[in-house]
């Protein structure tokens, strides 16, 4: 019985890594057959666009106190992830105010660092992971692999060059630390948290866990320090103005309609459209069902009992909310993937 309970456990998961295959597999095979369909899979644009949420991010950090100014609407990030940014402009040897950002990210300095970054965040990915599913070297290398090789790993966060792998890192840390015996590794997962709120915002809705579990004293810590690292980093990042040009232009990009159903929003507006409604009512009834699905998934996180369910709630409205999401978003799902296949691992 217990050899076919283990096979009964185990069948959804080798589904997932034959699935997971056949979808990397597939990928492959469009680029080998359609001749411009690497570009044509990487978020819908050409290789002109590849590694610019990296490159052009450290141009608009060159100069602090104009980042907001220089960057307009595409300059999207809170002003913590401008300091990094700024970190990196400092160490890359390169002229930077001689260049445009399009000139900028060819520099070879930006690729490599660009791929010491992603050799340390790779294989950090698999240290995290297999903490957190407990499972063998041998599982966790085949399932890190097949997600980096997916569609928002790759050629959505990978290509584009974009926070969201760190900030999924941050959270995974952040979650397997939040219920240590440890009161330090309990605080470093609050500030972990946080950080990763003001990468993103997104991950600002994991405080429901805190609350939920009636853990006060460490939601208000969370949301300290949430606000402290938000709003500190304007001192150096544009002051006052850069305060009011980055809502200026958060305000705008959530007004973006993007039908790359990548959000609740884009993917109501881009179902009404085909059946001929007008742009004005789809997008309308996009807003009002994004902000339904987020009311709704947020009751189910506070009603369940189950952590991956929990955990699957929190992840789509991160990933699906937020109009100005872009494929890449998607990688916050493998959070309750994570979480789930160690319930699995940990059951008697």
């Amino acid at each position: 019985m217990n050899q076919i309970r283990q096979q009964l456990i185990r069948y959804p998961e080798r589904l997932f890594y034959l699935l997971s295959a056949a979808g990397t597999i597939g990928f492959v095979l469009i680029c080998l057959l359609k001749g411009d369909g690497f570009d044509w899979i990487s978020m819908g644009n050409t290789s002109d666009w590849g590694l610019t949420d990296f490159s052009r991010h450290i141009y608009f950090a060159a100069d602090l106190g104009t980042t907001y100014k220089v960057g307009g609407s595409t300059a999207c990030f809170p002003p913590f992830v401008y300091l990094l940014f700024h970190l990196l402009y400092r160490i890359i040897p390169t002229p930077l105010t001689d260049y445009d950002w399009l000139s900028y990210k060819d520099s070879p300095y930006i690729i490599i660092a660009y791929v010491m970054l992603m050799i340390f965040m790779s294989l950090y990915f698999l240290l995290i992971v297999q903490k957190i599913i407990v499972r063998t070297t041998k599982e966790c290398v085949l399932l890190c692999s097949l997600l980096l090789c997916s569609l928002p790993f790759f050629m959505g966060a990978i290509e584009r060059g974009n926070p969201v792998l760190l900030t999924l890192l941050l959270i995974l840390t952040g979650l397997y630390l939040k219920d240590s015996p440890s009161a330090v590794k309990r605080e470093c997962a609050l500030l972990l948290l946080a950080i990763a709120v003001n990468f993103k915002l997104y991950p600002a809705v994991l405080g429901l866990l805190f609350l939920k579990e009636k853990r006060w004293k460490e939601a208000l810590r969370f949301s300290l320090y949430s606000i402290v690292l938000f709003f500190v980093p304007f001192i150096w990042v544009g002051g006052t103005e850069g305060f009011m040009l980055y809502f200026d232009g958060l305000f705008s990009l959530t007004s973006l309609l993007v039908t790359e159903y990548s959000s609740f929003k884009h993917i109501t507006f881009a179902i009404l459209t085909a059946f001929h409604v007008n742009s004005e009512t789809a997008a309308f009834a996009g807003m009002i069902t994004g902000h339904i699905c987020f009311i709704l998934l947020l009751i189910l996180a506070w009603i369940t009992r189950v952590r991956w369910k929990e955990l699957l709630y929190l992840s789509l409205i991160m990933s699906y909310y937020l109009p100005g999401n872009y494929r890449y978003t998607v990688v916050f799902m493998t959070i309750p993937l994570f979480f789930f296949i160690r319930d699995r691992s940990l059951s008697p």
